[in-house]
């Protein structure tokens, strides 16, 4: 019974992966569809291929400038301050989550606070940060905190707030104190959310590291990108929007990978009840 029902999930998970394949390979050809119509059509229309280079042209512009010191410079930069602002604003958003879910009165002190900080967009600190940093890498850490912090804080919370209350009062009869039973308890149990938020997160500490860096930096893929285009040089900025559009993916495929890790069990039952959808 055993040996029959293993080598049932041994299928199952074989399946699961050839669908998860195709999926992944009908991406992959959209994508291609579409830069090739991309360079036909540039080809074609000639009168706009100035602002609109042929694919094969970028892609010859963007591996030269990949063996350039300056831009290799500006690669490390962003990536720099996204990795600051990125590891500052999820850790700031998991503690306040937690104390907040799992704290009626901290709960009840900041969500009016929240919920008037919350809607206010990070670029429009800008000129706030430029007050307390100046021109300087800690204001795009600051705006990169400040926008990647939502995410994460709204979905601990909720997360936290959903966690069964009889794991966390069976966690009080066996003695636990109220760290153990937020280390043990309620952040494995709220994990899979959390994570949720801090995906999302990633994107938007991404979109501002560009951004701060067109309007307030002179480096990084940002500026490379707003610098190319007041000089007119199209190809070397479409070549800076490939750069950083490859870069968000595969920062996004690094987090998948380590989710997977992380949370190898979890995902294990979601793909189980999709097969069985």
């Amino acid at each position: 019974m055993s040996s029959s029902t293993g080598k049932r999930h041994d299928g199952n998970h074989v399946i699961l992966h050839i669908l998860k394949g195709q999926s992944r390979i009908s991406g992959y050809l959209v994508v291609l569809f579409l830069l090739g119509l991309w360079e036909v059509l540039s080809r074609l229309v000639t009168e706009y291929q100035f602002f609109f280079p042929p694919v094969s042209a970028i892609a010859q512009t963007f591996a030269a400038s990949l063996g350039t010191p300056r831009q290799l410079q500006n690669i490390l930069i962003s990536l720099m301050r996204f990795f600051l602002g990125y590891s500052i604003g999820i850790l700031v958003g998991i503690i306040l989550g937690v104390l907040m879910g799992s704290w009626r009165f901290a709960y009840a002190l900041l969500k009016p606070l929240i919920e008037l900080l919350r809607p206010l967009p990070a670029v429009a600190l800008i000129p706030i940060a430029l007050l307390f940093f100046g021109l300087d890498t800690r204001l795009n850490v600051a705006v990169i905190v400040w926008g990647a912090m939502w995410p994460v804080l709204i979905n601990t919370v909720d997360a936290v707030h959903g966690v069964d209350p009889i794991l966390v009062q069976t966690g009080r009869v066996l003695g636990l104190g109220p760290w153990s039973i937020v280390r043990k308890i309620i952040v494995p149990s709220s994990l899979p959310f959390i994570l949720s938020g801090l995906r999302v997160s990633l994107s938007i500490a991404w979109i501002f590291v560009v951004i701060t860096e067109m309007v307030v930096s002179d480096n990084g893929l940002g500026f490379f990108i707003l610098d190319a285009e007041r000089a007119l040089e199209v190809k070397e900025m479409f070549a800076g929007l490939f750069t950083i559009t490859i870069l968000g993916y595969l920062l996004n495929r690094l987090f998948l990978y380590s989710e997977r890790r992380i949370l190898g069990w979890h995902v294990r039952l979601a793909n189980l009840a999709a097969l069985q959808r």
